[in-house]
């Protein structure tokens, strides 16, 4: 494979030599755009209102969404761990002072920006994320897609850890495609990222510098001209006409005296304001595979806003999920924890109302799926003694020797076929 170079003319530090420099030219192999040229990830958030709109709904949505820790088979018979196991418990706690909510925003975040993210679990124990500022992924030589460890900085000399190290930990990692750094959804979206800075700065420039006259105040020729002392005058009681003046909504009459409005030449309609911050999000929405109805950046209705809900943890964030979850089941649970594995919890999220989950869940079992002391304890009440932990069986179903498959088979939408 062919090495990239390119000629730079500019000094440069000699890291053979401390303190040294060289005068080029000289071949520098070109390992992409340097961290330092990419904004970070506050001046996005501080610049770029559509890019944190979607990316915090991306990142609260999977983070939201609980994670289980699992036995056996992921394809087959799995038997959930129990609270004790250390993989439940890292789980539950990563971090003595972070959640999991906060690492998973966080390393989302850090996927959604730079096409990147770096975990580290520790020998003790511990899950820590490390900021896409700080490091970057160290490439197999004569493979520049490939990576084999990280390196704590940008520069040459900095040191190289690989994913797997009994001194700093194992390694949870994860990129998207091109090159070794993946590529950041913000190059993609320069273009419209700027034309959104600029139109807003050419904005801003407009509010300020624009003329703020609504009108002028004209008299007739014939009429003798006003002194000063009447100009003045004049003026005083016609600010009597604006706010606090105490005769707001009144109209003076004025003999002589007329007022010619002037048409604004720049309004937020006519400057297109609300257009380009709509373009902004929908744009900015449609890269990250999001539908601008979720962000609202289009209009919808209630049956559409339920349809793009299903359609959210499947098309939209099911990727991502599926992405985290290989990453972390082949990183860390393979090495730490073989025979396990962790899952997202999707269902829960796809969860509607109770009262629907309930009916549907009833009939698909054929009768009663929740325990006296189940329904108490997920109400906040104190369950009763041992015989409520038993789930009641209805007489009148085939499981209770009844002739009914489920309970919900009585009523007035069944007389019609036995009359």
């Amino acid at each position: 494979m062919s090495l990239l170079f390119r000629t730079n003319r500019r000094s440069a530090v000699d890291w053979r030599t401390p303190g040294a420099t060289v005068t080029g030219p000289w071949p520098v192999r070109d390992a992409g755009r340097p961290l330092s040229d990419s904004p970070t990830a506050s001046e996005i958030y501080a610049t770029q209102p559509s890019m944190r709109k979607v990316v915090e709904f991306i990142a609260k949505n999977i983070a939201r969404v609980k994670v289980q820790a699992y036995t056996g088979d992921p394809n087959g018979l799995r038997k959930p761990l129990p609270a004790d196991h250390p993989l439940a418990r890292l789980l539950a706690r990563p971090h003595p002072q972070i959640t999991w909510y906060q690492l998973m925003h966080d390393l989302v975040c850090d996927l959604l920006i730079y096409d990147r993210f770096l975990c580290i679990a520790s020998p003790d124990g511990l899950l820590t994320r490390y900021e896409p500022e700080l490091w970057t992924f160290h490439p197999v030589p004569q493979m520049l897609d490939k990576v084999d460890g990280y390196q704590m900085g940008t520069r040459p000399a900095d040191q190289y850890v690989p994913f797997t190290s009994p001194q700093y930990g194992v390694a949870w990692w994860g990129k998207g495609y091109g090159g070794s750094q993946g590529v950041s959804p913000i190059e993609t979206l320069r273009q419209t990222l700027d034309e959104h800075t600029e139109s807003v700065e050419w904005r801003r420039e407009i509010w300020k510098n624009g003329l703020r006259m609504p009108g002028y105040w004209t008299q007739d020729l014939s009429e003798a001209a006003l002194s000063h002392d009447a100009r003045r005058r004049l003026q005083e009681e016609l600010a009597n006409f604006v706010a606090n003046g105490g005769k707001e909504g009144q109209s003076p009459i004025l003999r002589g005296i007329g007022y010619t409005a002037m048409p604004t030449p720049f309004t937020p309609q006519s400057a297109q304001e609300i257009e380009g911050r709509t373009l902004s999000d929908i744009e900015v929405a449609s890269a990250y595979g999001v539908p601008p109805e979720m962000v609202g950046a289009r209009v919808s209705n209630y049956a559409s806003q339920q349809a793009f809900r299903d359609a959210l943890y499947r098309e939209t964030l099911g990727p991502l999920f599926t992405q985290m979850q290989a990453a972390f089941n082949l990183h860390i649970c393979d090495q730490l924890f073989p025979g396990c594995f962790m899952e997202f919890n999707i269902d829960s999220a796809l969860r509607g109302s109770f009262v629907d989950d309930a009916q549907v869940t009833s009939s698909a079992v054929g009768g009663p799926w929740l325990s006296v002391n189940e329904a108490r304890i997920s109400h906040g009440y104190e369950p009763k003694s041992a015989e409520y932990d038993e789930i009641l069986t209805q007489l009148n179903t085939v499981r209770g020797g009844g002739p009914l498959a489920s309970p919900h088979d009585t009523g007035s939408q069944n007389l019609g076929g036995h009359q």
